[in-house]
């Protein structure tokens, strides 16, 4: 590209010497928008795997806000890894799968991502038996669930509404639950994601009575999956640097669109700044 549009030959080093320039031009932008999103009030997380570092298997984490999106790339996928992307003590409202590392964040209020358990209750009904009966049930009562939340979303009803209309959806998903954690002809997956809903019940319904929860994972899934892209395209990353970058760039590229900044311009300046000794410019509008 470099050779066709601008006439310059360019080699596969120099290309790398200039994504580490880039990525070093811009680490204190990043590290400075991660501090925000740990202080956020409300989080949208997840994690995705991105190949091999070396012997290392990579996982690449996101957590997104209303205009900020922070990516980090980590040879890891529990405990540690989650405290490096929220924070020791991360407390404000916390949308999630069902991974347990994200439990430990006690001060949080946890909301799970009702999109994923779908998946689940939809595994349950193609099971047949017993296991088939309730999947097809809990995947109805969740229907029924979410059209109340779109005619909430769209103001048809209100919040008090929404609360009395949920009760005995609620009522019927716990009862159902029950049966596949109870009957003998279930199986043993189906008897599992019975037991682990109904431990972290109280988290499943954090969205109906409290304002800013959203029950999907559109916000972090739509983050993530430009990084999929990235990772089938380049195959993840071979260095501590390459890893940086990836997650610096991709941190920028989302939180620009966040927050309707002009990504090639703000680059131009930072990476110029950082070549003059100048301050980074700021990252916002």
């Amino acid at each position: 590209i470099a050779k066709d549009l601008f006439g310059v030959r360019i080699s596969v080093g120099s290309v790398q010497a200039c994504c580490e320039a880039v990525s070093a031009a811009t680490a204190t932008t990043t590290e400075a928008i991660h501090a925000e999103v740990k202080q956020a009030t409300s989080v949208h997380a997840d994690e995705t795997g991105f190949g091999r570092c070396g012997k290392d298997r990579m996982w690449l984490w996101v957590a997104a806000t209303e205009d900020a999106e922070v990516f980090r790339l980590l040879s890891g996928r529990g405990r540690d890894q989650a405290k490096d992307l929220l924070g020791e003590d991360f407390s404000g409202i916390l949308h999630r799968d069902r991974w347990k590392p994200y439990e430990q964040f006690e001060d949080a209020t946890h909301q799970l991502y009702h999109s994923h358990i779908r998946r689940d209750f939809q595994a349950m009904l193609e099971s047949g038996g017993e296991t088939g009966t309730q999947g097809a049930m809990l995947k109805l009562a969740s229907d029924r669930a979410f059209h109340l939340w779109h005619q909430f979303e769209l103001e048809e009803i209100d919040r008090q509404e929404l609360i009395r209309a949920m009760k005995p959806i609620q009522a019927e998903i716990r009862e159902r639950l029950q049966r596949l954690r109870d009957a003998v002809g279930t199986t043993k997956k189906a008897r599992g994601t019975a037991v682990d809903l109904l431990r972290q019940w109280e988290a499943l319904w954090t969205y109906v009575e409290t304002e800013g929860v959203v029950p999907t994972n559109n916000e972090a899934e739509r983050a993530i999956r430009k990084a999929v892209i990235w990772r089938r395209g380049s195959f993840g990353a071979e260095s501590e640097e390459g890893c940086r970058f990836v997650e610096r760039m991709l941190t920028l590229v989302g939180t620009a669109a966040r927050r309707s900044i002009d990504l090639l311009d703000w680059l131009t300046q930072a990476v110029q700044a950082n070549i003059e000794g100048r301050t980074t410019p700021e990252f916002r509008t």
